[in-house]
């Protein structure tokens, strides 16, 4: 059935995320690996860690920030049946109620006496991959307490939930954005009866399952969200130094083959000592190598028990809210915190983290404007516009 909110469909070839930044795309046009993120791009920011409430003003948690390195590209549909224009086939009811395809529409009935009905389809996934779930619900006709809702969960073990909505749905269109742990992804439709004194049902329509290319940072915990904030035309995440920070998405690969160069920059408002905003260890070794400042100073320091990336390029960049000087400084002097070293280009890498670096004793208590992470070695004219870019999200002019 066609789209019935008026909305253009969001699977078309170009991103559903709104108008993109086209600002550092050129660091990937070949397809390196890495990561960029940019708090300014608010079609990027969400504040719940699996896509469903984006983040809109001053102050708003962030649970989700995507990944532009890969343009946010939507992989192949996954879902084989998901307009229900003649049946259901491909999708499996509950015992308590019934599924059917009417006019277009899945309609999960709730018969008298039964709680709830579900309607579940499973798609093969690449563990560690993230994909986008979009469903339109139609229309709510039952009275349980939780309504409609929207689960993803393991197809072997459902107890495994990856994401879920909130409870009670009005009718729109809806998503998840979640990360496979397994295989099999589970998408589960329910329809609550609380009362179980008549027939009631939801019609859903329009359901895609598509994998969103990038290596997309979340943050699960409430508590340990940052925060998006915005002033003067600037736009940044601010940590609390106490436990804020984001994990960037367990498939990133970072083993370069040899000779290769990493290059990790962060742009930001350190206001502790000794703080860090991302590492890299080396997977299953107790060999973390950060990058650290001292605040906000033009000294950046590398924290490091054993150096672990092939030829690797580290430019920790802060600047402290009081100096734009500073930040200037450093990008006109760059490689102040640059060490290089070699390892076997067999070695694996943990995924790096953005902000509190979980199993020691750093905290970061401060501001990120931008980061990026790209497995390549840079050119000179790359380097300039890398440092463009980065100063005017930063607000320096250079």
């Amino acid at each position: 059935m066609g789209h019935p909110f008026g909305i253009r469909s969001p699977f078309g070839m170009r991103s559903p995320f709104g108008a993109r930044d086209d600002g550092l795309a050129f660091l990937f046009a070949g397809g390196e690996e890495g990561a960029w993120y940019d708090p300014s791009d608010l079609s990027t920011l969400f504040q719940d860690s699996v896509g469903t409430t984006p983040v809109t003003a001053d102050g708003d948690p962030v649970g989700l920030m995507l990944d532009k390195s890969k343009a946010l590209a939507l992989g192949a549909e996954l879902v084989t049946n998901g307009d229900f224009d003649t049946d259901t086939t491909g999708w499996a009811g509950s015992s308590g109620g019934s599924i059917s395809a009417v006019a277009g529409n899945l309609v999960l009935e709730v018969p008298a006496g039964d709680n709830f009905a579900e309607a579940r389809y499973v798609a093969t996934v690449e563990s560690g991959k993230f994909y986008k779930i979009t469903v339109d619900l139609i229309e709510v006709n039952v009275s349980g307490t939780s309504g409609a809702r929207i689960s993803a969960a393991d197809s072997t073990n459902l107890g495994d939930t990856w994401g879920v909505t909130a409870s009670n749905l009005s009718p729109g269109t809806h998503q998840l954005i979640v990360q496979a742990d397994n295989t099999g992804l589970a998408l589960r439709l329910f329809a609550d009866n609380g009362s179980g004194v008549s027939d009631e049902t939801v019609l859903w329509d329009n359901v895609s399952i598509r994998e969103i290319a990038g290596n997309h940072a979340t943050q699960s915990t409430s508590a340990a969200r940052p925060v998006y904030k915005t002033s003067g035309g600037l736009h940044w995440l601010q940590f609390d130094g106490v436990d804020d920070f984001l994990n960037i998405g367990s498939a990133l690969d970072l083993s370069p083959a040899a000779g290769s160069q990493v290059w990790t920059q962060a742009f930001g408002a350190d206001s502790n000592s000794d703080t860090t905003y991302v590492y890299v260890s080396q997977r299953g070794a107790n060999t973390p190598f950060i990058t650290a400042a001292n605040d906000g100073s033009t000294n950046t320091t590398i924290v490091s028990n054993d150096l672990t990336l092939n030829n690797t390029y580290v430019d920790g960049n802060l600047e402290t809210p009081a100096n734009q000087g500073d930040l200037h400084t450093l990008l006109e002097g760059r490689h102040l915190g640059r060490m290089e070293a070699s390892v076997p280009s067999t070695s694996t890498f943990d995924a790096p983290q953005i902000g509190q670096y979980t199993t020691a004793s750093f905290d970061f208590s401060g501001f990120i404007y931008s980061y990026v992470l790209v497995n390549k070695a840079l050119t000179a004219s790359e380097m300039s516009r890398l440092d463009a870019y980065q100063a005017r999200k930063s607000g320096v002019t250079l």
